[in-house]
């Protein structure tokens, strides 16, 4: 589990690293992400960080984790 922003710039499986700049995979396409937050790739880079470190700050929320397909349809829920 990760568990902060340096971690989470750690971790080799995800494309968080190379969204910041951080790391290179040619294979994996950012464009598609950071042109949502800005047009010029530094503007967005920096966007990005700001928007994942906004949701990391608000910590864990019971509506966003466990529960995978019975979550989608609404269920689980007591």
């Amino acid at each position: 589990m990760i568990k902060d922003l340096k971690g989470l710039s750690r971790f080799k499986y995800d494309g968080h690293a190379v969204l910041t700049g951080k790391s290179d995979h040619p294979w994996q396409d950012c464009d598609y992400i950071l042109k949502r937050f800005d047009r010029a790739e530094k503007d967005a880079r920096k966007k990005y960080l700001k928007f994942i470190i906004k949701w990391m700050n608000q910590g864990r929320r019971p509506e966003l984790t466990g529960g995978g397909l019975l979550r989608s349809v609404g269920g689980g829920h007591h």
